[in-house]
């Protein structure tokens, strides 16, 4: 098997001027299980990879026998993109990652390392601290040194007479068209992402998808989705829901698609103005904080249920120097060395923490450390997510009882990271 790999980017938002594309995105939908894209929805793609830099890359078998699914389609794709995120007290660039498909033919010849390997390498060689992918086989990218570091919980509301909260909500919440909310929603996301640690931006056309201007699956617009924004006291708008209703078993069910909230204010309001629509007696919603402040504001609390918890953003450490002294400490001043291991060589190393008034200064050092964690672990441990703790008492943390505590302490933050974006 003769593979060639290959990287692009889209040179306009015409497909005509990107003949590669259209056959890598037929790839990439044939992997995720999705109908084969009808024109419109490749052109919706390759406007998005356009606006947004993708570097879309290819495995391409040049031995494919005539009749099969050409040469011109890649047997595995990859795709990355550069956007910001919030890693507490500094947003920062990162690397993100996603669009990763390999053939069912030709699994298990090591397509995936190769195009991942190639990635980080050049990701880490431009200079990039971090990179970033969320997953939907938990299994697979750990080996390549990422760790799960944000996590949502999926909660059911019972919408019925029994939803109220405990004190009025401040603002107020208006209706909005899908025109404007695929306008307006980009502004408050960036302010969200502002003060949000673990929140990353967002692509150029998520907020008209999530609007439903354009479903991809559908290659249409989503007719369903309602829209409804926060205004402030001074009318700026600073929180916004996407929901659809549908019926089902006789009773109407209310799915959040999407809800960002600048603050608190904006959240409390925007759930009251859902939970008091009439005829609703549910409301799912499958990306909700694991800290979330609408427990603790109803009235009666078994009317929230939640239904599952899951990972959601997974980050890989790229250059420890750069992403440890980029955040913020909640500890007391303090000084750690920490060593990194790092199977494919990228943030290994030992380093030097030294924390003074919240900031850090990272050098690296040669002192004995005070513990050893992967590269993995590290990525869970960066945002404050997951405590050290854990990883001690499951033996992924080379310290003693004393050492990790400190280590807990330095990486613990005032809140939990959190971050609803998909990509």
């Amino acid at each position: 098997m003769d593979l060639t790999q290959r990287t692009f980017r889209a040179v306009s938002d015409r497909v005509e001027d990107n003949p590669e594309f259209v056959a890598w995105w037929e790839s990439v939908m044939l992997g995720f299980l999705a109908p084969s894209p009808q024109e419109i929805g490749v052109e919706w793609a390759l406007r998005e990879s356009f606006a947004d830099g993708w570097l879309q890359r290819g495995l391409y078998d040049e031995s494919l026998p005539a009749e099969a699914v050409g040469g011109d389609h890649p047997v595995g794709t990859f795709m990355a993109f550069d956007k910001t995120i919030n890693v507490g007290g500094a947003t920062i660039p990162i690397h993100l990652i996603t669009d990763v498909t390999v053939r069912p033919t030709h699994r298990r010849r090591g397509m995936l390392r190769r195009m991942m390997v190639d990635d980080l390498t050049e990701a880490h060689a431009a200079g990039h601290a971090l990179a970033a992918l969320t997953v939907t086989e938990a299994t697979i990218y750990g080996r390549f040194g990422f760790g799960p570091a944000t996590f949502v919980q999926s909660v059911r509301v019972d919408s019925s007479m029994r939803f109220a909260l405990r004190t009025p909500t401040v603002g107020r919440v208006e209706l909005t068209t899908q025109a404007t909310m695929g306008r307006v929603a980009p502004e408050v996301f960036a302010r969200h992402l502002a003060v949000t640690p673990g929140a990353v931006g967002r692509g150029s056309l998520y907020a008209e998808q999530a609007a439903g201007i354009f479903d991809p699956r559908e290659s249409a617009r989503d007719r369903r989705v309602r829209n409804a924004l926060h205004f402030d006291d001074h009318g700026q708008p600073d929180g916004f829901v996407c929901y659809d209703v549908r019926k089902q078993d006789g009773e109407h069910i209310l799915t959040i698609r999407d809800l960002v909230a600048v603050g608190t204010d904006a959240y409390l309001a925007l759930w009251d103005y859902l939970g008091n629509i009439d005829r609703v007696s549910r409301i799912d919603w499958a990306s909700a904080p694991t800290e979330d402040p609408l427990l603790w504001a109803l009235v009666d609390q078994r009317g929230y249920a939640v239904t599952g918890i899951s990972d959601h953003l997974w980050v890989r450490i790229l250059d420890p120097v750069v992403a440890l002294s980029a955040r913020t400490y909640a500890c007391p001043d303090t000084e750690f060395v920490l060593a990194v291991t790092d199977d494919l060589g990228l943030a290994n190393g030992t380093y030097r923490i030294e924390v003074r008034g919240g900031r850090a200064e990272v050098t690296r050092s040669a002192d004995r450390p005070h513990a050893v964690v992967g590269v993995e672990e590290l990525g869970s441990l960066f945002l404050g997510g997951v405590p050290a703790r854990q990883f001690h008492v499951a033996g992924r943390l080379r310290a003693d009882d004393i050492a990790a505590a400190r280590l807990g302490q330095l990486f613990g933050g005032v809140r939990r990271p959190y971050c609803n974006t998909h990509f």
